[in-house]
C-alpha cells in the first residue's frame, strides 16, 4: 500500500512539473510543446528556406548582371566611382523612409518587430556602404554588381519590414533576401583584397592629390 502511494504521489509531481512548464511556456507566448524538446524539423526547415532563397537569388542575380542593362558611368578613378557608389546608396535610404512612414501611418505595423527591423535597416546600409565603397576602390568592373546587390537589398528589406508582423516563414525569405547581397559583396571584397592587396590603387589617388595641389597653387 506504501508502494502504491508513493508512485502515485510520484506520478502527480510529474503532472505538476508538466502544467508549471506549460504554463511557463504560455505566459512567454512560445508553442514549443514541452514533452517535444528537439525542433530539429523546423529548424531543418529554415536552413532549407535560406539555402533555396540563396540559390534561386545567385540565378537572379546572375542573369541581371548579364541580360540587364544598366546605365552607370564608366569612371577609371577609384575616388569618382567611391563618390558614385555613396550616391547610390544615399538612394537606398527610400526604404528607410518607407518604413518610417508605414510604422507610423498604419497602427498593423506598430510593434516591436517593426521597430527592430528599421533599426537593423539602417546599421545594414551603414555596413554595406562601407563595404561597397571599399569594393568599388578596388575594382573598376564591380560597379554594375554593386548597384544590383544594393536593389536585392531594398527589396528584401522593403519585405522584411512589411512583414513584421506576418508569418515567420515569409518573414525569414525576406530576411534572407536582405542577407544575400552581403555573402556577395564580402566575398568578392575578400578576394580583391587577396589579389590586389590593400595598397591598391593608393598611388594613383595620391597623384591625384599632388596634382590638385599644383593647380591650386597655381591659382593662389
Amino acid at each position: 500500500m506504501a508502494d502504491r502511494t508513493s508512485t502515485l504521489s510520484s506520478r502527480d509531481a510529474k503532472q505538476a512539473m508538466k502544467a508549471a512548464k506549460m504554463s511557463m511556456l504560455s505566459q512567454n507566448g512560445t508553442k514549443q510543446d514541452p514533452e517535444v524538446p528537439d525542433q530539429l524539423p523546423s529548424r531543418m526547415t529554415s536552413v532549407s528556406i535560406v539555402l533555396i532563397t540563396f540559390v534561386i537569388l545567385s540565378f537572379v542575380l546572375w542573369g541581371l548582371t548579364i541580360f540587364l542593362e544598366i546605365d552607370i558611368p564608366c569612371v577609371e578613378d577609384a575616388p569618382k566611382r567611391m563618390v558614385y557608389i555613396l550616391r547610390m546608396h544615399g538612394f537606398a535610404t527610400i526604404v528607410i523612409a518607407i518604413g518610417i512612414i508605414m510604422h507610423l501611418l498604419s497602427p498593423i505595423f506598430t510593434s516591436s518587430n517593426s521597430i527592430l527591423c528599421l533599426n537593423q535597416s539602417v546599421s545594414q546600409l551603414a555596413l554595406l556602404a562601407i563595404i561597397n565603397t571599399t569594393l568599388a576602390s578596388l575594382e573598376e568592373e564591380a560597379s554594375k554588381l554593386i548597384v544590383l546587390c544594393l536593389y536585392i537589398w531594398m527589396v528584401g528589406r522593403f519585405l522584411a519590414i512589411a512583414s513584421s508582423c506576418s508569418a515567420e516563414r515569409f518573414h525569414l525569405v525576406a530576411t534572407s533576401v536582405s542577407s544575400f547581397p552581403f555573402l556577395v559583396v564580402i566575398s568578392l571584397l575578400l578576394i580583391s583584397l587577396w589579389e590586389h592587396g590593400p595598397c591598391c590603387g593608393l598611388d594613383q589617388i595620391g597623384r591625384q592629390v599632388e596634382t590638385k595641389k599644383e593647380s591650386l597653387g597655381y591659382f593662389f
